[in-house]
């Protein structure tokens, strides 16, 4: 069966449904809660210190505008993901416009080197992304591994050779109305050995979804680079680059987007971004549609907790989960797919489920712990 409708969250119940037809004014269907974020050159005297901004453990901001000065630069908290820390990406919903002449800085960080009988920890991630993996670690043994960058893609750390692997974005499925919003995974560190330094991961790059029911207007930077690794005698793998997804009615400018994947949605282009030649720019025409008359389909619960749009989807305990559903503008015995995928534990796992005349339905999965990717679409 082949997908027809496709919805998605990435790590939250917040669902963004895609229609065959853009004969509608976008809405982001955001509440405006967090007022109008300005930043002006007043805010900003010094280019080279960035402004942090904290979007919290769900990683979502409600703001009514956007305005960022070209002499500001933004970073976000928090970042990272590894064995005791995972950041969600950012998701900034806007109820008006968005303008960018300054920088969005999402990437992650360089690895460090270490001493010759020292251990380093890898690069930090960026908001979404993945920590890079350690030099291995001191001992009385000459040689010790390399440790695996975070992540999906995580590159792998080296024990017989000098040089980590690079981390990659996964998953990076060939349809990119099913790229969940995840950042990159690290890269993997060098061995240790007792006679030279070596170097530990670079961080992914982070991820970010910048929705507006007006236009956006970019006309800066948006970076979300992987970290290199670091440049010890033995080198630790690159961080993979992360995603940036803009949607509006109206997008335009000539700004700058460093990333893996960079997804554009809008019923009218008017941009002409740059980027590096390895980086992937598309555009789709606009097909998301937030408000609430759409089809829809959420998810209600997770293992009999009910669950709050807006907050992200965790499981605490390893174990068979059921996740319910309800839905909207779907008829009786549709068929929905359900695909929740685990970036912490590398897993992705598929159900299927059979809308009643409520609109309602279920799945039942063997699900890891940690923060949950879901993507539901109708299958036929």
């Amino acid at each position: 069966m082949k997908p027809k409708t496709q919805l998605l969250t990435t790590g939250l119940a917040l669902l963004l449904p895609q229609l065959a037809l853009a004969t509608f004014t976008f809405n982001s269907n955001g509440t405006g809660a967090d007022g109008d974020w300005t930043l002006d050159e007043t805010d900003c005297p010094d280019a080279d210190t960035p402004i942090t901004l904290d979007v919290g453990e769900s990683g979502i901001k409600q703001f009514s505008s956007i305005t960022i000065n070209e002499n500001c630069a933004v970073t976000f908290t928090p970042t990272g993901g590894g064995s005791s820390n995972y950041s969600q990406p950012v998701r900034l919903i806007v109820t008006g416009d968005v303008v960018i002449d300054g920088t969005l800085n999402l990437n992650g960080e360089s690895g460090n080197i270490s001493g010759v009988s020292t251990q380093v920890v890898g690069g930090r991630g960026g908001p979404g992304g993945f920590d890079g993996g350690s030099t291995g670690i001191p001992g009385s043994a000459s040689y010790s591994g390399g440790f695996v960058g975070y992540g999906p893609g995580g590159g792998a750390g080296n024990f017989s050779i000098s040089y980590g692997d690079d981390g990659s974005l996964t998953p990076a499925p060939s349809d990119r109305r099913l790229q969940p919003l995840i950042g990159g995974s690290g890269g993997g560190g060098s061995f240790y050995t007792t006679s030279s330094t070596r170097g530990s991961g670079g961080g992914g790059g982070g991820a970010i979804l910048i929705a507006s029911s007006g236009s956006i207007a970019h006309n800066g930077v948006i970076s979300a680079r992987g970290g290199a690794g670091g440049n010890g005698n033995g080198d630790g793998g690159d961080g993979a680059a992360g995603v940036i997804h803009l949607v509006a009615n109206q997008i335009s400018g000539n700004g700058e987007v460093q990333s893996a994947r960079a997804i554009f949605e809008t019923l009218d282009n008017r941009s002409t971004f740059t980027g590096a030649t390895h980086y992937t720019i598309e555009f789709q025409q606009l097909s998301l549609d937030l408000s609430p008359s759409s089809q829809q389909i959420q998810i209600t619960q997770l293992g009999g907790e009910a669950v709050t749009p807006g907050t992200p989807l965790v499981l605490e305990q390893a174990g068979e989960q059921t996740l319910q559903l309800s839905s909207s503008g779907l008829a009786e015995d549709t068929t929905i797919r359900v695909t929740v995928s685990n970036s912490r534990a590398q897993t992705v796992t598929t159900a299927d489920a059979t809308l009643d005349a409520d609109g309602n339905g279920s799945v039942t999965l063997t699900l890891q712990s940690g923060v949950m990717m879901v993507v539901a679409y109708v299958v036929e």
